[in-house]
């Protein structure tokens, strides 16, 4: 298939994955939208980086979708199997199948236009995407351990050092950004944590914390307990002191001022704002 078909499938893609977002999470996501589709352009340092940056979100957010069954498609009857078989089509991309296939080798041929391979990373997302797909539905609580290898997967070794290639920094200095992730982390937790239990079956509170705190099946469904009112403080207030190591971290680091606005808006303030408003809801 032509380079161009691949474009024509990508784009008809994120057509669907953004009018899905616009359907199913309301005002606050178009806005999303529009200040994305900005805000890549201004970052971006050629038009091939603008590409992969938006291709390969909505390829990641499409995935992510369908692990969590916000999105139902019909020809996919088992989502954690679906993964499967992308984990195996992003190791060895040959014979593609379908319209995600065509767009995974669609970013990695973007990837491969700046100078970088992306396939680690993009298994790495997948992975924990398909951990999440699995877990679905069951309520099941993980060790702390399990818990910190999805999440590390997912936010740092996959989505920042991913974000590092796009944005023409040195991957390897991803590890600086860890604390930033980490701490986004606990508010993406947080955040979502009663849709998360509610609608998914997920559970991200690791079992040391649910034995320490001795919280029951019930509590855990209760945000008015006191045992989830004491662990959502005790995680925003580690939340706000990985915010300050980030700080810390990158006093005297060199990044794009591209990269360093992106860290500071898109995830440094929202993070902040939020973990501080936890705290000041449990009086603390």
């Amino acid at each position: 298939m032509a380079l161009d078909d691949h474009v024509s499938l990508a784009k008809e893609l994120r057509g669907e994955v953004f009018a899905h977002m616009r359907k199913t999470r309301g005002k606050k996501y178009q806005g999303f939208l529009l200040a994305f589709s900005a805000f890549r352009h201004i970052i971006a340092k050629t038009p091939h980086h603008a590409d992969l940056m938006e291709f390969y979100y909505c390829l990641n957010r499409y995935l992510d979708d369908i692990a969590d069954r916000d999105l139902r498609v019909p020809e996919i009857k088992d989502p954690a199997a679906y993964l499967t078989q992308k984990i195996s089509f992003a190791q060895d991309p040959h014979d593609p199948e379908d319209r995600v296939d065509q767009l995974i080798l669609l970013t990695y041929d973007l990837a491969r236009k700046i100078g970088h391979d992306i396939r680690a990373e993009t298994l790495d997302i997948f992975s924990s995407l398909q951990f999440d797909a699995l877990r679905w539905g069951k309520q099941k609580i993980f060790q702390a351990d399990e818990l910190d290898q999805h999440f590390y997967r997912l936010d740092i070794r996959g989505t920042i050092k991913g974000a590092m290639k796009i944005g023409n920094e040195n991957p390897q200095r991803f590890g600086l950004i860890m604390p930033l992730g980490r701490a986004v982390r606990i508010y993406y937790n947080l955040r979502d944590y009663a849709e998360d239990i509610s609608q998914c079956g997920y559970i991200n509170i690791s079992q040391e914390d649910v034995t320490r705190l001795r919280m029951s099946m019930e509590s855990l469904t209760n945000p008015q307990d006191p045992t989830m009112k004491q662990w959502f403080a005790e995680q925003a207030e580690k939340g706000l002191a990985y915010l300050e190591e980030h700080r810390t971290m990158l006093r005297g680091e060199r990044f794009n001022p591209s990269t360093h606005a992106t860290f500071k808006i898109v995830y440094e303030l929202p993070a902040r704002r939020y973990l501080e408003r936890v705290l000041k809801t449990q009086g603390r």
